[in-house]
């Protein structure tokens, strides 16, 4: 499960990133400026994002799913994953740990366009800029600390 959400999470802020920074630096400068295409580039790179997430973490969900669907109880889980992928290959090959993507990547990419879409248009609206969100992440990382005092009754 976790090598399924980390895959999934890592691959979408990635790939968001690189994909929104490389459609604005194939625009003009003066479209990249206005807040219309900004939020356009952000759902349209969103919608890459959670494709290609979904590629990446589309295995361990399939397997995951056989597993659920085989649970035998007396197993443990690396006994399980190893059977399953191992089943898995042997009927239906590489193609049978892409089982599904094409209904996951329509899904991902609606779910995660709408979710950087939102993000942006909110920063947009509230003029958040990247160095108001750097020092909310340093200032949130002292008070997490292990020598701040925030959790220490005084």
């Amino acid at each position: 499960l976790m090598a399924r959400q980390v895959s999934f999470g890592m691959v979408k802020f990635l790939i968001f990133d690189y994909a929104k920074d490389l459609i604005l630096s194939l625009l003009p400068i003066a479209l990249r400026e206005e807040v219309a295409i900004s939020l356009g580039v952000s759902l349209l790179s969103g919608a890459i994002a959670g494709v290609v997430a979904s590629v990446v973490s589309q295995p361990a969900d399939v397997v995951l799913s056989k597993i659920a669907e085989r649970s035998r109880s007396g197993a443990s889980q690396l006994e399980a994953l190893l059977e399953t992928s191992s089943s898995l290959w042997r009927e239906l090959g590489l193609g049978g740990f892409f089982l599904g993507l094409g209904s996951r990547c329509v899904f991902a990419a609606a779910i995660i366009a709408g979710q950087f879409f939102l993000y942006d248009a909110f920063k947009e609206g509230f003029s958040v800029t990247g160095s108001d969100l750097t020092v909310f992440y340093d200032v949130l990382g002292k008070a997490l600390s292990p020598d701040a005092d925030v959790f220490r009754g005084s």
